[in-house]
C-alpha cells in the first residue's frame, strides 16, 4: 500500500481486530498514527475498552448489535414457519467514538481508494 505514488492517509476497517492487524503494520513499519495515516473500524461488538487500550486509542463507529439482531432474528424466525420476510429492512444508527488513531487530512492530500 505505501509504495503507491499517493498512499491513503486512512483506513476504515471492519472490525476491530482488523483494526489492530493495521495498527500494529503501521507500527511495524514505522508510520505515524495518526500523523501519516489515520486508522479507525466498525466496532463489531467487542467491548469498548478493547479498541479504547489500543496504542493509540482506536475511533471507532459503535452500534447497539442487538437492536439490530432481534428483529432480523425474529424474521427469519417468522420466515421459517412460513412467512415472508421480503423487503424487510433495518436501520441501525451507529455513534462516531472518536480517539486518538484518527486525525483531519490536509485539504489536497491523500486520494479515495474504494475496494469492491
Amino acid at each position: 500500500m505505501y509504495r503507491l505514488l499517493v498512499p491513503p492517509t486512512a483506513i476504515i476497517c471492519g472490525s476491530t481486530l482488523t483494526a489492530s492487524g493495521a495498527l500494529k503494520a503501521a507500527k511495524d513499519t514505522g508510520l505515524d498514527v495518526p500523523g501519516a495515516l489515520s486508522i479507525m473500524a466498525h466496532d463489531d461488538g467487542l467491548p469498548q475498552a478493547i479498541a479504547a487500550n489500543f496504542a493509540p486509542p482506536l475511533t471507532v463507529t459503535s452500534a447497539p448489535l442487538h437492536k439490530a439482531c432481534q428483529p432480523l432474528a425474529d424474521a427469519l424466525i417468522d420466515h421459517i414457519a412460513g412467512a415472508s420476510a421480503a423487503g424487510l429492512q433495518q436501520l441501525v444508527h451507529a455513534e462516531l467514538v472518536v480517539r486518538q488513531s484518527t486525525t483531519q487530512v490536509a485539504p489536497g492530500e491523500g486520494q479515495a481508494w474504494r475496494l469492491a
